[in-house]
């Protein structure tokens, strides 16, 4: 017999079955695909790679350090992801670059350039 379901399972976040993969998007050469999941079914996003070759899946970048928390939000960036209904923390966005095996993520005040062939990754100043 199953379990009688608590106002703890129906209360939480995110709620069951609303975890899913968020902003997929294909490389420049369509050899990967990435996209913000959460590794350990909470809020928090990390961002993800599926090689379309292999099928072999790896996190490129996790939110340690840095990426959206409820303590750092300012009270309007708050109000703001309320209103557009945005849960998600850690990383919530990334952009490729246009010429290069390269991603984009705005995380801790910085832009994170990562390199997806080496596993590197450059941080930018934001002015």
């Amino acid at each position: 017999m199953p379990r009688p379901l608590t106002l703890e399972d129906v209360a939480r976040l995110p709620r069951p079955g609303t975890v899913g993969p968020a902003s997929l998007r294909f490389a420049p050469g369509d050899a990967l695909v990435t996209y913000l999941a959460s590794p350990d079914g909470t809020l928090t996003q990390a961002l993800f790679a599926i090689d379309l070759a292999t099928g072999a899946r790896r996190v490129l970048l996790d939110a340690a350090g840095g990426g959206v928390r409820d303590e750092t939000m300012s009270r309007e960036e708050a109000l703001r992801r309320e209103r557009l209904r945005e849960r998600g923390l850690g990383i919530t966005t990334y952009a490729w670059a246009d010429r290069e095996r390269s991603l984009l993520v705005p995380l801790a005040g910085m832009l994170r350039l990562i390199d997806v062939e080496g596993n590197r990754s450059a941080q930018i100043p934001v002015a």
